[in-house]
């Protein structure tokens, strides 16, 4: 696999007296056949980017196939976390409080390469894949996206303090690149951004939108219309060539109003 991506922490990050006060709550890893992305939610629970780099850091190399394994997969290391942090957090009551009764929670999706062109995906939150065609420009969103407006506010997440997780909200899917295809993982944020940009592009957008975030992205881009989507999004890939670039690139479209301030994680997979 040939992998071109980045993480970042959020446009207009949490800064006091020019130190940073938080944290990317997104973490990213890829070696060998897998790539791991996992988003930290920070609004529950307590310490959600080191669960997060915690679950892409301990990834399995073969999928999980199906959502009790992922328990029994948990059950392997979220003791050795939760005693390391409940340490760590002693002298804090109210963290310590939060981290005993809320625990922490992120979203994770992985893609596994099985074979030549033969890749299998799956995830349990509301991180995205994407199979890009760099040829015809066509952008086809995972089989579970039905409309727009798939996209939610309060996705499911992995806490290591539930016992056990939900079938319903474990997705899996097998792809067969064809040619000129190419994978594309992102998080939540950057995932609606680029669906809204795409769906705009090509005037398919028939129903209603009920998720604010995605109507400003779709209202900036019907006052900016992209003229050539294969020429726009690949200015985005080329923007993961580093971390600089592609923190300048989110300032940069944050400032438009159009890209929510959020951590930010998107990968690029070809064979």
């Amino acid at each position: 696999m040939k992998i071109t991506g980045q993480t970042i922490v959020k446009a207009y990050n949490d800064v006091f007296e020019n130190d940073i006060q938080r944290n990317n709550e997104d973490a990213c890893l890829h070696h060998d056949n897998v790539v791991a992305i996992s988003d930290g939610a920070g609004g529950v629970g307590i310490l959600a980017d080191k669960w997060a780099n915690t679950l892409v850091n301990n990834v399995p190399s073969q999928p999980f196939k199906k959502i009790e394994n992922i328990d029994k997969w948990m059950a392997l290391f979220w003791e050795d976390f939760y005693n390391k942090y409940s340490k760590e957090l002693q002298d804090d009551p109210w963290k310590i409080k939060k981290f005993e009764e809320e625990g922490s929670l992120a979203t994770l999706s992985v893609i596994w390469q099985t074979a030549s062109k033969k890749f299998q995906y799956e995830s349990y939150g509301d991180s995205v894949l994407f199979i890009f065609n760099k040829r015809s420009g066509k952008l086809h969103i995972q089989n579970n996206f039905k409309s727009i407006n798939s996209f939610t506010s309060h996705p499911a997440l992995l806490n290591w303090a539930t016992e056990k997780h939900h079938k319903q909200y474990f997705f899996k899917q097998t792809i067969h690149l064809q040619k000129n295809d190419e994978i594309i993982l992102a998080t939540d944020g950057i995932a609606m951004y680029i669906y809204g940009a795409y769906l705009t592009s090509k005037n398919t957008i028939g129903e209603v939108i009920l998720e604010s975030k995605m109507q400003k992205i779709v209202d900036y881009y019907k006052e900016n219309p992209i003229k050539n989507f294969k020429q726009w999004i690949l200015k985005l890939k080329e923007s993961l060539n580093t971390t600089q670039e592609f923190y300048k690139w989110i300032n940069k479209k944050y400032e438009t109003a159009c890209l929510p301030n959020d951590d930010y994680t998107l990968v690029f997979i070809e064979e």
